[in-house]
């Protein structure tokens, strides 16, 4: 079961590897962006489960980014709890060095770290687990079009399988290949395209050519609309469909098995490229606050405040009160609906926070997340609130 969700969690990164799109740089560096001030980020997801699947609650993922359109950490609440909690590092160039993801005990579940070549591309990520096993370590080869050739996983060190990338000449992905440990190929993957260059169909063979699965795709204005995939007998096995707001941003895609909704996902976004003036930040909000590090409470504990705005253009001050009769003032910057901060704490004690921070004008929704330390001890939390 470890190697299946090992597997199905390398095979997703190499499948963004291989993105040729805008986001290319959050694939190869995971970059959140190129120019922070002129875009648009995703800064909350919210899943929803149907019919078979209706047992499961709705999940929602918010993202927080820093100040250069780094998503540095990402908090998933589930029925007003913390699921799971992923933090991101970033070196003076915006390349992730680090990744941790953290459970809903607050425990370290698993890390990996990253090296880069000098161009910036991936060159060796090590993964380690919480409880144990292989140190997984993936190592990638580009060619002079800084495109993936070859991908190999090693388990402790012993090479446990690698994947050969193939190009045509417009640098689309037109094979890949997969090989165990002895060299021996295992299966292969075959690209189609249409006129504009967009991926229709991939056909998966195993190493005596018979067909394993397929998968197909539905464009419109050459933009992905629905993709469906079918097992060896040519059965639909599950498919999407993807809706998008009118600048070609994913706003809902949903999940079908048999042809019955199973998911819906929801994307929001914030911008950057705004005017401040656009921004309504003014009024009273009631937040609540998950402990997600530090010595003070314990992770996952939940406490409330009210946080007083006032917002002239790009600047904005505001003072706050938590349930427990803490007081402070907030300084904050904005860039389009995106904020740094500072919290200067006043009672019980002087302590000093910094953090940043999403102002969602659609929902009236504000979040953000914040580190800092007072006489008690370090604190690091996440907050939501609304007016």
């Amino acid at each position: 079961m470890k190697t299946k969700l090992i597997f199905i969690f390398i095979s997703i990164f190499v499948i963004f590897m291989l993105n040729d799109s805008c986001e290319k740089d959050n694939s190869s560096s995971d970059n959140s962006i190129v120019n922070f001030k002129d875009t648009c980020l995703l800064v909350k997801t919210v899943t929803t489960f149907y019919n078979n699947d209706s047992d499961f609650p709705p999940s929602i993922n918010y993202r927080i980014y820093d100040e250069n359109g780094n998503n540095i950490i990402l908090v998933c609440i589930v029925q007003t709890t913390i699921n799971n909690i992923s933090k991101k590092e970033f070196n003076s160039d915006n390349l992730l060095i680090k990744y941790t993801r953290i459970n809903i005990e607050g425990e370290i579940e698993y890390y990996y770290t990253n090296e880069y070549y000098n161009n910036g591309n991936v060159k060796e990520r090590n993964s380690f687990y919480l409880e144990g096993g292989d140190k997984i370590t993936q190592a990638y080869e580009y060619n002079s079009n800084n495109k993936l050739t070859k991908y190999a996983v090693y388990l402790d060190d012993n090479l446990d399988y690698y994947e050969v990338y193939e190009y045509d000449e417009s640098g689309n992905t037109i094979k890949k290949s997969e090989y165990d440990e002895n060299n021996t190929i295992t299966r292969y993957i075959i690209y189609e395209y249409d006129e504009y260059e967009n991926n229709t169909i991939s056909t998966t063979f195993d190493s005596n050519d018979s067909l394993l699965s397929s998968w197909e795709g539905e464009y419109m204005n050459n933009i992905l609309v629905e993709s469906n995939y079918y097992n060896k007998e040519g059965d639909n096995t599950h498919g999407y469909i993807y809706e998008y707001d009118n600048d070609g941003k994913l706003i809902e895609n949903q999940l079908y098995f048999d042809g019955e909704l199973s998911k819906i996902t929801s994307n929001y976004y914030s911008c950057s490229n705004i005017s401040e003036n656009s921004v309504n930040a003014n009024g009273d909000w009631n937040t609540n606050i998950f402990v997600i590090g530090g010595e003070q409470m314990n992770f996952g504990e939940v406490f409330s405040a009210s946080i007083d705005i006032s917002q002239s253009g790009s600047v904005i001050t505001a003072n706050s009160t938590t349930e427990g009769g803490l007081t402070g003032t907030i300084n904050a910057n904005l860039t389009g609906e995106f904020f740094t901060f500072n919290l200067i704490q006043n009672q019980p004690c002087v302590g000093t926070f910094k953090g940043y921070g999403v102002v969602n004008s659609t929902d009236d929704e504000i979040y953000g997340y914040y580190t800092g330390s007072d006489c008690n001890g370090e604190m690091i939390a996440f907050l939501i609130g609304n007016k």
